[in-house]
């Protein structure tokens, strides 16, 4: 984040004796900061991007299903994003990434059996012209300045 906050996504974790869940929001001096909330979200919450206007993007779970919700600088629901795009996944989301165009690339499973990457257009509707089968978790996605992406992950011979 741009400033002197830190985020990051801890899982059952306790931190200065609080029970953490989720993604969390640091100050400078490493304290918590009690100002982010994220009520509402349902773990795990693996994959989250910081937008250019410091809002996030964030892949929550809601029992089998997934979703992309967009939510504002200090962590509330953002419902600028398009309500009406396809935003459900059947399985877990892995991990985003921003393309220059603003365009959002989602790594993740359906039921757990398959892995895929799709693309939610700036807007928040689905690129039906994009969908990329993988045969890993692509746990890790970086998009470079030429926009090319590159993927780490985990398939079962090992690392990919």
């Amino acid at each position: 984040m741009q400033g002197t906050k830190i985020l990051t996504s801890l899982h059952n974790n306790l931190v200065g004796g609080i029970e953490v869940d989720g993604v969390i929001r640091f100050d400078q001096n490493g304290t918590i900061d009690f100002t982010f909330n994220m009520s509402g979200v349902t773990p795990p919450r693996e994959a989250f991007i910081v937008l250019p206007d410091n809002s996030l993007l964030v892949g929550e779970s809601g029992g089998t299903f997934a979703y992309v919700r967009k939510r504002t600088a200090d962590g509330a629901i953002d419902p600028s994003l398009n309500s009406s795009s396809h935003e459900w996944y059947n399985g877990h989301i892995r991990s985003m990434a921003r393309q220059s165009t603003g365009d959002i690339l989602v790594s993740h499973d359906i039921s757990g059996q398959y892995e895929y990457i799709d693309r939610i257009k700036a807007n928040g509707d689905l690129d039906f012209s994009f969908n990329q089968f993988l045969d890993f978790q692509a746990n890790v996605m970086r998009v470079q300045a030429d926009d090319k992406v590159i993927v780490g992950g985990y398939h079962v011979y090992g690392a990919a």
